[in-house]
C-alpha cells in the first residue's frame, strides 16, 4: 500500500482535479461549439452529437462521483439508478448520429435498418431501469448485463459501418473511424487498468478521458470537413444549374434566331412569289 505524506496527497489531488477539469471543460466547449453550429446551419447530425457528448460527460462524472457531490447530493437513491438511465440514452444518440452523419440510409441500407431495431432494443434497459428505480423489481444488475451487450454491439456495428462507407467513396467517414478507434484503445485501456492487467499511472488512469477528448476533438473536425464538402457540393450544384439554365437560354436565343431568320425567308419568298404573280397578271392585261 501506497504511503503519502500531506503534501504528497494534496499535490495528487491537486493533479486529479486538474486533470478532470481540463477533461470536463474541453467536453463542454466542444458541446456548447457544436451546439452553436447546429443553431446555425440545422443540421441533425450535430444535434445528436452534442447529446451524446453531453451523455459521456455525465456518466464519466457519475463514475467519478462528481454528479452526487455537486449535481443532487440529496438523492442517493437516484445517483445509484441514474447511469442506467445516462448509457442508453448516450447511446442511442450515437446511433442516431452515425446514421445522419454516414449517411447510411444512403450507403449501407442494411446497416442503417440494423441500427434501427437497435435503437429499439435499447427501450429494454430504459424500462428495465425504470422499473428497477421505481422499485417495483431490482433488475439493476440484469440492466448492466443488457447495457454493456448491446454497447458491445452498437461500438462494433458503428465501427464497421464507418470502415464500409470509407471504402465506399464517403471521405468523411474516415475522420469518424480514427475517432472511434482512439476512443475505443482508451476504453479497453482504461479497463485492463480496472482487471489489473496494466499498472495504475497517470496515462493508464486517464487514457479514457484522453481518447474520449481526441474522439470529441476529431469528430468535430470531421463535421466542419463534412459541413465544408457539403457547401462545395452545394456550390457546385448552383453553379451546374446556373450553367444549364445559361446554356437553355442561349438555345432558346439561337432557336429564336433560327425562327427570326426562317421567317424571314419565308416572307421573302412570299414576296417574290406575289411579285411574280402581279408581274404576270399585268403582262396578261
Amino acid at each position: 500500500v501506497n504511503q503519502f505524506t500531506p503534501d504528497q496527497w494534496r499535490f495528487q489531488e491537486r493533479q486529479r482535479l486538474i486533470a478532470h477539469g481540463l477533461f470536463f471543460g474541453i467536453l463542454i466547449v466542444m458541446a456548447l461549439y457544436n451546439l452553436m453550429i447546429y443553431m446555425a446551419v440545422k443540421d441533425q447530425s450535430y444535434l445528436w452529437y452534442v447529446l451524446s457528448i453531453v451523455g459521456f460527460a455525465l456518466y464519466m462524472a457519475f463514475y467519478y462521483g462528481f454528479t452526487y457531490e455537486h449535481f443532487w447530493p440529496s438523492r442517493p437513491h437516484w445517483n445509484a439508478y441514474v447511469f442506467a438511465f445516462i448509457i442508453p440514452l448516450t447511446n442511442i444518440s450515437r446511433i442516431l448520429f452515425t446514421k445522419t452523419y454516414l449517411h447510411t440510409d444512403q450507403y449501407v441500407p442494411k446497416w442503417n435498418t440494423f441500427f434501427t431495431i437497435l435503437l429499439l432494443l435499447y427501450l429494454t434497459p430504459i424500462v428495465m431501469w425504470l422499473i428497477s428505480w421505481l422499485e417495483i423489481k431490482d433488475w439493476l444488475v440484469e440492466t448492466n448485463h443488457v447495457i454493456g451487450i448491446l454497447g458491445a454491439v452498437t461500438m462494433s456495428a458503428i465501427t464497421i459501418t464507418s470502415v464500409i462507407v470509407y471504402v465506399r467513396g464517403y471521405k468523411p467517414a474516415l475522420w469518424f473511424l480514427v475517432a472511434f478507434a482512439l476512443f475505443n484503445i482508451g476504453g479497453i485501456l482504461f479497463i485492463f487498468r480496472e482487471l489489473h492487467y496494466l499498472p495504475d499511472n497517470f496515462l493508464t488512469r486517464y487514457i479514457i478521458q484522453i481518447g474520449a477528448v481526441a474522439q470529441v476533438v476529431l469528430f468535430s473536425l470531421g463535421l466542419s470537413d463534412r459541413l465544408n464538402r457539403t457547401r462545395k457540393m452545394l456550390a457546385l450544384e448552383t453553379i451546374e444549374k446556373e450553367k444549364i439554365a445559361r446554356e437553355k437560354e442561349i438555345e432558346k436565343k439561337q432557336l429564336a434566331e433560327k425562327q427570326k431568320d426562317e421567317l424571314e425567308r419565308q416572307v421573302k419568298e412570299r414576296t417574290k412569289e406575289l411579285e411574280e404573280t402581279l408581274n404576270q397578271l399585268k403582262l396578261s392585261e
